[in-house]
């Protein structure tokens, strides 16, 4: 007999993204209504159109919801092991996120680069630091001198003078 793969079910996941998108469109009509969402003597409110994705998102939502609450079914969304894979790059993007704020861009992409190189790359430290610094830098010259584009940037280059 073959062991019941450990994970998440698919029923708790559509209930709670149900209720998420639920709630995202409950937001938008509200807003929308304090906007304004009728028909004015020059054509429709600036409320309008998303008053009406929102009642359709709820809707949608509400018809997701009573499917996964009407339905008994054991269907496995992720396995424990294709949650832990998700996890290895999801958990390192949102920390690249949350450090962008605080070191910039161009060093926080290159710590993302080198630790993905490392981790999930099998690749040594030396090889990873020095192709995480050569991208960072290839792409500051791109975006900051050719582009003349100015993108977040932390006390690294301050220190250098940008």
């Amino acid at each position: 007999m073959s062991e019941v793969p450990r994970g998440l079910r698919a029923r708790p996941v559509e209930i709670a993204t149900a209720l998420g998108f639920a709630a995202l469109g409950g937001l938008a009509m509200f807003d929308s209504a304090r906007v304004g969402f009728g028909w004015d003597f020059d054509g429709p409110q600036s409320g309008t159109f998303p008053y009406w994705v929102g009642a359709l998102l709820m809707l949608a939502s509400g018809a997701v919801l009573a499917g996964a609450v009407l339905r008994r079914t054991r269907a496995m969304f992720a396995t424990n092991e294709q949650l832990a894979s998700v996890a290895r790059v999801f958990i390192p993007a949102t920390l690249y996120v949350a450090a962008m704020h605080l070191v910039g861009l161009y060093v926080a992409s290159a710590g993302l680069l080198a630790w993905f190189m490392i981790r999930l790359g099998g690749y040594s430290w030396l090889a990873a630091i020095a192709s995480a610094v050569a991208m960072a830098v290839i792409i500051f010259v791109v975006f900051e001198f050719w582009f003349l584009v100015s993108l977040p940037k932390g006390p690294l280059e301050e220190l250098l003078g940008f």
